[in-house]
């Protein structure tokens, strides 16, 4: 379609005559007749009249002749030239951000498959600590595994009533407590909570695999944004023809 047919086009759908559009745009019918028959270009004031006797703006204009091949040619109209211009540039605009989204989509779905796949951020290895009960201020952190050796005075260990009593005492104090823990520690640590200090060690015979689903959710996710961005990437092109 030329430009010329366009203009009578847009004439036709509106149901005007020749004679009536060249009335509404001021000008002569000869020369809107030369205007349909792309023997001329109008001028910028025109255009603009061609505009306000169709009652458009540009935009809706230009977005018939978009895909025309005649937008090129008539860029020696100023008003045309400006709009265009514009266009393009946001285009170009939009055309980054979807590209840049695109990228962080992709960028982000590889690192949550990856994370995912790895237990980077979710382990799945449980590690048992176990603690037989609260230290008193300076006994050893073994006490209640040892107390025999480690809290009977080395004086008293002959003597069965007094080592009765220790033991009954220790027997008392014992309150066990266990932590679960996706984080390995070492063989043993110690730590403070409201009761006082305790002494953990694992239990190394009770490590497990556990099956955490954020893991699956995770790589889930990432081959989801994995290929929210490829189709992204790949229907940009289309959408925002250059």
């Amino acid at each position: 379609m030329t430009f010329g047919q366009y203009i009578k086009q847009l004439r036709t759908d509106k149901a005007y005559s020749q004679p009536e559009l060249a009335l509404k745009m001021n000008v002569e019918q000869s020369y809107l007749s030369k205007l349909e028959n792309d023997k001329s270009v109008p001028s910028n004031d025109v255009f603009r009249k061609l505009l306000a006797a169709l009652d458009m703006d540009i935009a809706a204009f230009m977005q018939g002749i978009e895909s025309s091949g005649m937008q090129h040619e008539l860029r020696q109209i100023p008003d045309i030239e400006m709009w265009s211009r514009a266009h393009s540039n946001k285009q170009q605009l939009s055309r980054k951000q979807w590209l840049s989204a695109a990228i962080i989509s992709i960028s982000l779905g590889g690192a949550l498959l990856f994370s995912g796949h790895e237990k980077i951020f979710f382990p799945e290895t449980q590690y048992e600590y176990v603690s037989a009960g609260v230290l008193l201020d300076g006994e050893p952190l073994q006490v209640f595994e040892n107390w025999g050796t480690l809290a009977v005075p080395f004086e008293e260990q002959h003597v069965r009533d007094k080592v009765n009593q220790y033991y009954k005492q220790f027997a008392q104090r014992r309150d066990p407590k266990s932590k679960l823990l996706f984080t390995y520690r070492g063989e043993s640590f110690v730590e403070t909570d409201a009761q006082g200090r305790r002494f953990y060690e694992e239990e190394t015979n009770k490590r497990k695999q556990v099956i955490r689903s954020e893991n699956a959710w995770m790589q889930f996710l990432g081959v989801f944004s994995l290929i929210a961005g490829i189709t992204m990437g790949s229907l940009q092109r289309a959408w925002f023809k250059p």
